[in-house]
């Protein structure tokens, strides 16, 4: 849990007030004693007592949830040059995308959630607490045949199939299949 902090990875915010003000004050209990060890050999503990405001970072907080505008916010597309036809596309698909997500966030794609989308892209279920290093982007390619988006984690890129100059859009209904099934696998992005 601790190294996981120092690494800017998912922060544990789980931890109870009451728990919190065991482990910083000398509670007993032998595992909140463990705890505390493992915090105190990363100076995690340490920082704890000089800096209060820290612990509130391991407090559950309703504001660090995903939500459908964070993620908009979150993946930044990558269009090509206004009034070429390649943008016409990709703007046909991330329009498409966006209605996905505000389905997604809706919850009338059943199997999938927003925290899928953002782990399919990046490996990762939640934005850390001190951002993404290399910033999330979205890109297009031009493509004929299917129609399932690519992630490739190390660079933190969903890459989104449109179609060609004169091709159409596959259906909503069967775009949004395709969506579902590669978001719904953790590791189908994890190139």
């Amino acid at each position: 849990m601790g190294l996981s902090m120092l690494q800017n990875g998912k922060l544990p915010q789980f931890l109870s007030e009451d728990i919190l003000s065991k482990l910083m004050h000398g509670d007993s209990t032998p595992c909140i004693v463990k705890l505390r060890e493992g915090f105190s050999r990363l100076g995690l503990y340490q920082l704890c007592q000089k800096l209060p405001v820290f612990c509130y970072l391991l407090q559950p907080n309703p504001a660090s949830a995903l939500s459908h505008r964070k993620l908009t916010v979150l993946l930044t597309p990558s269009f090509s040059p206004e009034g070429s036809n390649s943008r016409k596309q990709e703007s046909l698909v991330y329009s498409a995308l966006m209605k996905y997500f505000r389905e997604v966030a809706s919850g009338r794609r059943e199997s999938v959630t927003l925290s899928n989308i953002l782990q399919f892209t990046t490996g990762a279920p939640e934005e850390p607490a001190l951002g993404f290093g290399t910033p999330p982007i979205i890109e297009f390619n031009e493509i004929e045949g299917s129609y399932l988006p690519t992630a490739n984690t190390c660079i933190n890129c969903l890459t989104l199939p449109r179609p060609a100059v004169g091709d159409q859009l596959p259906p909503q209904d069967e775009l949004f299949k395709l969506y579902d099934l590669a978001f719904c696998n953790n590791f189908f992005g994890n190139i």
